[in-house]
């Protein structure tokens, strides 16, 4: 798991983690009572909000709900995991590279390895140069886990890799993962860039956005994060998902939420 520095010791940060059977309970328990204390003076503050949801259609829901109360989001930003990496990553100088650009660039790197002496090296440079999303979807969620390919015994794929990892410096690009990773701490030892962040509707299949939504509440003065309990036969991932935000080193205090079933921790208070 990522270790994170402490952050400056001047600045207090406030994260709290909550975790309800529904996201019923969440709008009345949490997701409500933010939009009453963050909206009558958003629009007022120096430092943007914002709502960071998995689709357009979570963020459009959030936003029929105010509006059928009457309330209004001037100056709420509200944001999906792809927009929310668009605006951390204008500043970047060492992006990550386009799936077009990746596509290319590892085709390439297997047609150079196509007559290789090996015949198993050159059978799975053929493959990939036919087809490299599969490997580079494998590539990617390796680089997110922090694993290195190096790291596995398929030994036949490992120049395709070394030659498109050669090209990727080339190019100037990275992974997406080791992109993620990188905000991540820059933005520990950053400037603080958002006022108020709710982060509600993600789980444990979003795991490649987990450096990102770290980096959201790295950035914010104040950040809310939203999980729904896993239902039925929950896995170790959902478990891991959930447990994921304490890792970091900071002072806690467990509190309960009243409606969620006792199954592990199920609300934490963060004061970074």
């Amino acid at each position: 798991m990522v270790q994170v520095a402490a952050p400056h010791p001047t600045e207090r940060r406030a994260l709290t983690l909550h975790i309800s059977p529904s996201f019923e309970a969440a709008w009345h328990e949490v997701v409500q009572p933010w939009f009453e204390r963050v909206l009558p003076d958003t629009w007022k503050r120096e430092l943007p909000s914002l709502v960071v949801v998995p689709t357009r259609g979570q963020a459009n829901d959030l936003k029929a709900r105010l509006i059928a109360k009457g309330s209004s989001h001037l100056g709420l930003q509200f944001m999906t995991s792809a927009s929310l990496r668009a605006l951390l990553s204008r500043n970047d100088a060492t992006p990550a590279g386009t799936r077009e650009h990746l596509r290319l660039l590892l085709a390439i790197a297997a047609s150079e390895m196509e007559n290789r002496p090996d015949q198993s090296e050159a059978l799975a440079a053929k493959a990939v140069a036919r087809a490299p999303a599969s490997l580079l979807s494998a590539l990617e969620r390796l680089e997110t886990a922090g694993w290195k390919f190096g790291e596995l015994p398929l030994l036949s794929f490992a120049p395709v890799v070394q030659r498109f990892n050669e090209l990727l410096n080339e190019c100037g690009f990275v992974l997406q993962g080791d992109a993620d990773r990188r905000g991540l701490h820059q933005a520990a030892h950053g400037e603080r860039k958002f006022s108020s962040v709710l982060i509600t509707g993600f789980d444990g299949a979003h795991w490649p956005q987990w450096f990102l939504l770290r980096t959201a509440v790295e950035l914010a003065h104040d950040a809310t994060v939203v999980l729904e309990e896993p239902r039925g036969d929950f896995s170790d991932v959902d478990l891991c998902w959930i447990g994921s935000p304490s890792r970091g080193r900071v002072g806690r205090s467990l509190r309960r939420s009243a409606t969620c079933p006792k199954v592990g921790t199920r609300l934490w208070r963060f004061v970074f």
